[in-house]
């Protein structure tokens, strides 16, 4: 879970080349994990090139000259196994169903005019860097509308381990499209206060990008 965390943070541009991680007990801590589960992880990640470690007045582990995120995002995909990508496809929905749910009663229509803002983005994007942007966005200014800090974290969590993946799918403006019009039913479904209809929304944006992913997996 560490590897596939950190890996995900260098994916998508959170760790960029060069920067300098934590210290192994200050990172273990905010991934939650113990110390041998990172030196595990850190090992993997030194192993598959991303990270190098340095001695000396400068030393620490750094990241190191990472491939793009859709790479990483694809041989990730590859790793995970269907039962995996099927219980975070269950984790993925369970957030997003829940917070549409609290959106449509707490912030209706301050929240569904960002979300269509951020379909209209999906829509306009001409890259998969673009479409990752405007669809994280979307994710947070959604739980953010539900207002809970609870949901708010573990959607941080989400987009780390569950939404970079689904760049793997937006390089290609037909998916990109698909996406969008699943994105923009649950922001109409928020400003209408449709609590039932913003729910399925939510399960069918998740459901497509889970069974889309299991596709690609197998090409």
């Amino acid at each position: 879970a560490a590897a596939r965390r950190l890996r995900a943070a260098i994916g998508v541009g959170l760790l960029s080349d060069g920067e300098k991680l934590p210290r192994e007990a200050d990172l273990a801590k905010q991934l939650g994990v113990t110390a041998f589960s990172l030196r595990e992880a850190l090992g993997t990640l030194r192993n598959e090139g991303l990270i190098v470690t340095r001695v000396g007045k400068n030393g620490g582990s750094y990241v190191e000259r990472p491939p793009t995120g859709e790479s990483m995002a694809g041989e990730e995909l590859v790793r995970l196994s269907a039962t995996e990508l099927r219980d975070l496809g269950d984790w993925r929905a369970a957030l997003t169903t829940y917070a549409a749910r609290l959106a449509t009663r707490r912030a209706p229509e301050s929240t569904g005019d960002l979300l269509a803002g951020y379909v209209e983005e999906m829509v306009a994007a001409d890259s998969s860097a673009g479409a990752r942007r405007a669809l994280g966005r979307f994710q947070v200014e959604l739980s953010a509308g539900a207002q809970s800090m609870r949901l708010t974290r573990a959607e941080l969590a989400a987009h780390e381990e569950f939404d970079w993946l689904v760049q793997v799918l937006l390089h290609d403006e037909h998916q990109r499209q698909a996406v969008a019009t699943r994105m923009l039913a649950i922001a109409a479904a928020v400003t209408a206060g449709d609590e039932l209809s913003a729910w399925q929304a939510g399960e069918q944006l998740v459901s497509y990008q889970v069974t889309e992913l299991m596709r690609t997996r197998l090409l």
